[in-house]
Parts: structure tokens; C-alpha cells; sequence
């Protein structure tokens, strides 16, 4: 496969064939048949919980999110409210990493066919409990659009596009420090355990690990 490194938070890719697309949820999880295990192995995968909201709270140093993420499940949080049920704790993941990231109203809205009146009792909740996330978000922005470079936290550098400050900005940022949390884990990886690693995806990593 080509593996690249185009994105700038630094994200690979793997392409010819994609290896980094594969779902797990809703019967997504055959298309992963394309990962073997090693004879006598099993695969085991293990993903970072809520590592985009986690980076954001980290950046932008909101202490009610951060108390909201020690003790909560998020997504089953926005789910209720939204929904009226946890049920649909992966509809509202979408949601909540668009609000943060700037998604508006109406795309929220439109995308997940959701009641207007209700997508905004959920906006102003949300920059009710977390003014100093609200805050950040605007920084972020106009460094953004005034074409600064964007520190991920990890020191590395991005440039958003102007134009599209609002939302590249703050996923620039969330999105870029999910990344090298992820890359810190792998590199603290025990030396025994590291050549088990198959396949690495965003917050996800897959071993194939003996079945003892």
C-alpha cells in the first residue's frame, strides 16, 4: 500500500488499498476480514476513548469540560438530551465533535434530522456550560484567519486555509493533538509488544496478540 502523510495534523493514510477506513459498528466490522492474525494469533483492538474531546479540553483548558470528561460519557450525554435516548450514543458522537469544530445549527440540523428548535436549546446549553471552550474556539479562529500557524500542543505547526477558519481551525487543532497523543501511546509501547501492531486507525490501534 502507499502510506502518506498529506494531512496537516499529521494523520497518515494507507491507500492501494485504503487500510485506514474500515468500520466496526452497524456491521461495518467484515470489512475488517482483510486483517490477519498471525497463526496461533487472535486479533485485539483497543481505541482511545474520546480522544478528540479530551484534546480539546486539554488546549483550551475549559475545567468544566475537563470535570465533564472525568465523570461522563458524552456522547451518551448529547444522545439523551437530542434523542431522548442512549441508544443513539454513535449518531450523537458526529454531533458533538461538529460542535465542537463549528459546525452550525442548521447542519446539525439537516445532517442528522434533528428539530431546529431542539439542535438550539443544545447550542446554548452547550456554550452555557463551557464558556472558556466557547473562548478558544474564537482564539483559534483568528489565528486562523489571520494565516498564523497553529501550535497543536506537541509543537507541531499547521496552517489552516483563511477562508475556512471557522471550523478548519478548531479541527485543526483537536484533530492534530488526537493524533500525536496517539503517536505518544505507540511510542511508549513496551518494545515486546510493539511488533504485535498490525494496523494503526485515527484513535485505534489493532495487534495480533498469542491466543494464550
Amino acid at each position: 500500500p502507499k502510506i502518506g502523510f498529506d494531512q496537516a495534523t499529521g494523520r497518515w493514510s494507507v491507500t492501494r488499498p485504503g487500510l485506514t477506513v474500515f468500520g466496526k459498528r452497524g456491521g461495518r466490522h467484515v470489512e475488517r476480514a482483510v486483517f490477519l492474525p498471525d497463526p496461533g494469533e487472535v486479533l485485539v483492538s483497543a481505541d482511545l476513548s474520546q480522544v478528540d474531546m479530551r484534546a480539546v479540553a486539554g488546549l483550551s483548558q475549559d475545567l468544566a469540560y475537563i470535570e465533564m470528561l472525568k465523570k461522563d460519557d458524552p456522547h451518551a450525554e448529547i444522545a439523551l438530551e437530542l434523542f431522548g435516548t442512549v441508544a443513539r450514543r454513535e449518531d450523537a458522537k458526529a454531533i458533538g465533535h461538529g460542535w465542537n469544530y463549528g459546525r452550525g445549527i442548521r447542519a446539525i440540523s439537516e445532517g442528522q434530522d434533528i428539530a431546529p428548535d431542539l439542535v438550539k436549546q443544545f447550542d446554548a446549553s452547550m456554550r452555557e456550560r463551557f464558556g472558556r471552550l466557547v473562548e478558544w474556539q474564537t482564539e483559534v479562529r483568528a489565528q486562523a484567519e489571520a494565516g498564523q500557524l497553529l501550535d497543536n500542543g506537541f509543537g507541531r505547526l499547521m496552517r489552516a486555509d483563511p477562508q475556512r477558519a471557522h471550523t478548519q481551525g478548531p479541527a485543526l487543532m483537536g484533530e492534530g493533538a488526537a493524533r500525536d497523543i496517539m503517536m505518544t501511546g505507540l511510542l511508549r509501547l513496551d518494545r515486546r509488544i510493539l511488533p504485535m501492531l498490525r494496523a494503526q486507525i485515527h484513535d485505534e490501534i489493532v495487534f495480533s496478540v498469542p491466543v494464550a
